[in-house]
């Protein structure tokens, strides 16, 4: 199989178990990965929820920018746009439960890889170069050097 998908393969054998090609639904490149309780998420324009087991596309999100690597807190998944927006999916429904505007993360100097991250507890996003927004106890703050 050429460049244009994503394939599973067997660890041991390193036989191919599926393949998603990018085709109109899947419409580019793998941008980030992230396995939870068995479902696959990975990023391109879209969010997406692949059945780690067989491949079955399972959900997408509808989004039409790239997207960053997606982060689980609690039973939420957020992912950052590359344009302005970082949103937040319920994991057992995949319904959005949050879209909040931040700064242009542009490619030059800060980037691309500027998406949030996670203690456990709370989240931090990056918003420029200078500063972090961040995300405690439903409070936001912005932490600057």
């Amino acid at each position: 199989t050429g460049p244009d998908a994503l394939i599973a393969l067997n660890s041991d054998t390193l036989d191919e178990i599926w393949t998603i090609k990018f085709d109109e639904r899947v419409k580019s490149e793998v941008r980030a990965i992230l396995l939870w309780d068995r479902v696959l998420y990975f990023t391109s324009r879209e969010l997406y929820a692949v059945n780690s087991q067989n491949g079955e596309i399972m959900w997408e999100s509808g989004t039409d920018e790239y997207l960053e690597q997606p982060i689980i807190l609690g039973n939420t998944i957020f992912v950052r746009d590359t344009i302005k927006y970082l949103y937040a999916y319920d994991l057992t429904t995949w319904r959005e439960v949050g879209k909040m505007t931040v700064p242009y993360n542009w490619s030059g100097l800060n980037g691309p890889f500027r998406g949030p991250a996670t203690n456990g507890q709370h989240l931090f996003v990056p918003i420029n170069q200078f500063s972090v927004a961040a995300y405690l106890s439903n409070k936001l703050m912005q932490l600057q050097p």
